[in-house]
């Protein structure tokens, strides 16, 4: 929808992090192109300013929700892109160096982050990953897009073992068989306390569902179609306020702009919308995915932005945290390096700490 200028490298220097008391948001830019290189940065939600923590790094992520923090240790986990296939990366809080790095047994379809997810589960202090099941042989072989594949594997790993000697190791605890279509971003999020885990799926080439994931047991439960096109929000949150997920998304009408967030009560499969109530009409980033939440103060964070007038122009984005209780964006700076440029986030996630 929008055009982005790839980021030339950027030096900046770590300062502490301002914005929202109790917690803080946090992220992966694209520090450098050509070899693409991510970099940590701490964003503040009050002024929009991004500041790099630490250097430009070889892994390259998937964007999206292939990102989550571990706040008690400081460590934000992504899903990488190297030589050995998808690979799980820990990255220090403090200084944005490796603390952690292992390949995990999952596919790649073309690249990291089509049909696949992590999210960190802080009541069992543990890394939970989805994503196409690794050939008996061990093969990541890429370019399988055009290929029906036959189950997603659910991988868990302890998140403590991320450190320099650690053993971090993932095993396979179970499986779900909606996986002959994959959507491009695979888009989930956990509630912790329920157990569950929700990843969006394809139940055909056109379909988008909720699968509903029970970590005790580890087997999908249900799925939830869309009911309409749009119903689908790739940038799922778990609001434990409301009890239900929820996401934002464009509004359908024609040439209208518009935020709308959408819940979905996934006990009764019910969907509703409600406009959001911003100056802002249009979902910045990857449709949406490029989400965090304050699940204490029931924040969602996500890029929104106002297209150019000129068309050839980058949309300039702004972090908004929207109060899901009033449908309200209750702050919207945009978001810039000291530098003056706008900054190319690949996927942000919330600390509690």
């Amino acid at each position: 929808m929008f055009s982005f200028s790839f980021l030339t490298l950027l030096n900046t220097v770590a300062a502490p992090v301002a914005g929202s008391s109790g917690g803080s948001l946090h992220g992966l830019i694209l520090a450098h192109n050509g070899p693409s290189m991510p970099a940590l940065v701490n964003i503040d939600t009050l002024t929009g300013n991004v500041t790099q923590v630490g250097p430009a790094l070889n892994p390259m992520d998937g964007t999206g929700d292939l990102g989550t923090i571990d706040s008690t240790r400081g460590v934000f986990f992504y899903l990488g892109d190297t030589s050995g296939g998808a690979t799980l990366v820990g990255l220090s809080m403090q200084d944005g160096t490796i603390s952690c790095s292992v390949h995990v047994p999952l596919r790649e379809i073309s690249f990291v982050g089509i049909g696949q997810s992590l999210d960190y589960d802080a009541s069992t202090d543990e890394l939970i990953l989805t994503g196409i099941a690794m050939a008996p042989s061990g093969n990541h072989s890429r370019g399988l897009a055009g290929q029906a594949a036959t189950t997603h594997a659910i991988l868990k790993g302890p998140a403590a073992q991320c450190r320099p000697n650690g053993q971090l190791e993932f095993k396979q605890v179970g499986s779900f068989p909606i996986a002959d279509y994959l959507p491009m971003l695979h888009s989930s999020t956990l509630d912790a306390k329920g157990q569950k885990l929700y990843v969006i799926v394809s139940l055909t080439k056109d379909e988008l569902a909720v699968a509903v994931i029970d970590l005790a047991t580890m087997t999908m439960t249900k799925t939830v179609a869309e009911s309409a096109p749009d119903d689908v929000v790739n940038g799922l949150v778990w609001d434990s306020i409301g009890e239900t997920l929820a996401g934002v998304s464009q509004s359908s009408a024609t040439g209208a702009p518009g935020l709308v967030l959408r819940r979905l009560d996934v006990a009764t499969g019910k969907w509703s919308s409600t406009p959001i109530t911003s100056e802002y009409g249009y979902v910045g980033g990857n449709a949406g995915t490029v989400k965090a939440m304050d699940t204490e103060k029931g924040i969602l964070y996500a890029e929104i932005c106002n297209p150019p007038t000129n068309p050839n122009d980058d949309c300039t984005l702004h972090i908004a945290g929207i109060d899901l209780a009033s449908s309200k964006v209750v702050t919207a700076p945009a978001m810039q390096m000291s530098s003056g440029r706008q900054p190319f986030i690949l996927t942000i996630a919330w600390s509690s700490a």
